[in-house]
């Protein structure tokens, strides 16, 4: 594999890569160790006073947790040796990565004993312990110097453990970044050319922000960094449910290419925003959607994804463009009316005559919209209604700011719902089961009602104009709605 194909896998992002996948397994490899009873029974700390011994038992049970959120601290790695390996191991995979048995060679054969022998330590301080007294405010407490055996024994044999599906999910990426590099430089050029035509078009205002309270939306200023602020976490829930070992692994069995996506994906939203940055992550998302959509060709049931994986993936692309939209988001619209006009125009007539319909309907359902904010729509859509009187340009970007702005607060507010679904659920969500559970929520039921209404019209209007109202056609998909 040249090294081209993998200019975005570096060996201080693999070692990245390898901690935070590390993390997360130990955590899993000691989640039904007892832990907090192993401390408790030892000596390696005593409580003095009585009535701080009292406060800490009454609490004991958030010492499981704690000890889970920090056992990572309690294991370190030879820095030097680390990036010495991971140089390494990513020379092996650029040379090697195409080969059938590449997995199971990296993960079982060649880089588990060096991992184990070199590089594991354990910090036998226990100094992390500091914080959970001073958290749950016992101040009497005395540690002892060393932790017990006992306790250091369950943590050196969960992060043995952790190693081995560590690699794997690590030598998953790898391949996945072979194939996606492969694909990437077999591209035409029409989609360079789209990355560097973006930002004058991504960076256009015009929006009326909405906002929401019970399910019932209103006109109200909202900042972008406030939007922005939001959907960041929305965003980093949605990578990190894809980005699981266990998720990742499963994906990247069905669709390698995929999975070098989803890895190229989070590498660039963890990057600083900039106006740059913002084209490649809405390209990159671009990509996993193209590659969500052949899902529908797909009869070999070794290749067709999971549908919860399905169901997650498009949690993400919701998000993602619900997140781009706020650099959009502006309440300043009169200074930007030349260019929301200009979007407008772009629009074939079809997609023009929708928008008015979708705001009317919505405007028509006071469980919906909120009145004040109903007529202020039915007022900046009432000269379509007056024959052969043209649209000025301060006409159109009003009624297009208003369209963009009450579906982009409609599917953020959906999508917080789905995430509450999805999170809380201990069985796996299908689309049908998020449908009717969002209907069956009062709180919901205004919205839901609006796009099963307008279903036909929002698929039409989406595909007319897919940078602002891409993420309907997603979330009407999500819900079972469309395709």
């Amino acid at each position: 594999m040249p090294a081209t194909e993998t200019q975005s896998m570096t060996s201080g992002r693999l070692v990245e890569e390898f901690r935070e996948i590390f993390n997360e397994a130990l955590r899993d490899a000691v989640s039904d160790l007892p832990l907090a009873p192993i401390l408790i029974e030892s000596n390696f700390f005593a409580i003095r006073n009585a009535q701080d011994q009292e406060a800490f038992f009454a609490t004991s049970t958030y010492l499981d947790e704690f000890l889970l959120s920090t056992i990572p601290a309690t294991v370190t790695f030879n820095e030097d040796r680390l990036a010495l390996w991971a140089k390494e191991a990513l020379d092996f995979a650029r040379q090697n990565a195409s080969h059938d048995t590449f997995i199971e060679i990296f993960s079982l054969r060649l880089q588990y004993e060096p991992v184990i022998q070199n590089l594991l330590q354990l910090d036998a301080s226990g100094r992390f312990l500091k914080d959970y007294f001073r958290q749950v405010r016992i101040e009497s407490a005395y540690l002892g110097d060393v932790l017990p055996a006992a306790f250091l024994n369950s943590v050196e044999a969960g992060a043995r453990s952790a190693i081995q599906p560590t690699l794997l999910s690590l030598a998953h990426q790898l391949k996945a970044h072979a194939n996606l590099g492969k694909l990437r430089s077999r591209r035409k050029i029409s989609k360079i050319n789209e990355i560097r035509t973006l930002p004058s078009f991504i960076n256009e205002k015009g929006t009326i922000p909405f906002a929401q309270q019970s399910g019932k939306f209103r006109i109200q200023e909202v900042s972008e960094l406030e939007q922005i602020a939001q959907y960041r976490p929305v965003m980093d829930r949605a990578i990190r449910k894809l980005i699981d070992a266990r998720t990742f692994q499963r994906i990247g069995n069905k669709d390698p290419v995929l999975a070098g996506l989803l890895s190229e994906y989070k590498h660039e939203f963890l990057r600083p925003t900039t106006e740059s940055s913002i084209p490649l992550l809405w390209m990159c998302g671009l990509e996993i959607e193209e590659r969500i959509a052949r899902q529908d060709e797909v009869d070999d049931a070794d290749e067709r994804l999971e549908a919860e994986d399905l169901v997650h993936l498009r949690r993400l692309l919701l998000s993602h463009n619900l997140f781009l939209n706020c650099y959009n988001q502006s309440a300043s619209l009169l200074r930007d009316v030349e260019s929301s006009a200009a979007i407008y125009q772009r629009m074939d007539s079809a997609a023009k005559r929708l928008s008015p319909t979708i705001l009317r309907k919505a405007a028509g359902d006071l469980s919906l919209v909120e009145e004040g904010t109903a007529a202020t729509i039915l007022r900046s859509i009432s000269r379509d209604d007056e024959d052969g009187a043209p649209e000025s340009k301060g006409g159109v970007a009003i009624k297009f700011g208003l369209l963009r702005g009450l579906l982009h607060a409609i599917g953020g507010y959906l999508l917080s719902g789905i995430e509450k679904i999805i999170e809380k659920s201990i069985v796996d969500v299908t689309s049908k089961a998020l449908l009717e559970l969002l209907r069956a929520n009062s709180s919901f039921a205004a919205a839901i009602a609006f796009l099963l209404g307008q279903t036909s019209a929002l698929v039409q209007l989406s595909g007319q104009a897919p940078i602002y109202f891409g993420y309907i056609k997603n979330l009407l998909t999500m819900l079972g709605l469309h395709g």
